[in-house]
């Protein structure tokens, strides 16, 4: 079983330290590359198990799902995905071998599917971390805020001080 959007993704004020960080670092993030935040909300603790946000599939789909190395597409078909995979698959081979597109069903019409805004997040969240790039940005961003105690006066700061504040909203959200 695995979640679309894992519990790693708490609201920045649901935990603390360095989980919060990542939160909020996260969440701002994917807030940026699509409006998916408000539908997120509906995940707050202990709502991330509700079935709308499960999926059941074998532990090595699992594993590969929940480190973002594979993603579910919307088609125009209802509940019909394609399947998306980066190339760097780091857990190694899914078994069974993921088919190009799955069609969500139950067998009990009263069990909701998995909610396509999930999936969508969960996507968001895939893509952006296999963004050519995109991990090392976010490090050096913030390595700079470690490191910067007063904002550069040539406009240098620029991306760290937006980023810095988008991450702010996020956490008091």
């Amino acid at each position: 079983m695995s979640h679309s959007i894992n519990q790693n993704l708490a609201w920045p004020d649901q935990v603390s330290g360095k989980k919060a960080e990542f939160s909020a670092t996260t969440w701002t993030v994917v807030e940026r590359f699509g409006t998916v935040g408000a539908n997120a909300e509906l995940l707050n603790d202990p709502d991330i198990h509700r079935v709308e946000n499960v999926l059941t599939m074998s532990g090595s789909a699992r594993q590969a799902f929940d480190t973002l190395e594979f993603w579910f597409e919307a088609t125009d078909a209802p509940n019909t995905y394609n399947i998306r995979k980066t190339h760097e698959m780091h857990n190694g081979p899914i078994y069974p071998p993921l088919p190009p597109q799955v069609t969500l069903s139950s067998t009990d019409p009263s069990i909701p599917l998995p909610n396509p805004n999930y999936l969508s997040i969960h996507a968001a969240c895939a893509k952006v971390a296999h963004l050519s790039g995109a991990r090392e940005y976010l490090e050096t961003i913030l390595e700079e805020e470690e490191e910067t105690r007063v904002l550069a006066s040539n406009g240098g700061s620029a991306d760290m001080l937006s980023f810095l504040l988008a991450r702010a909203a996020v956490a008091g959200h």
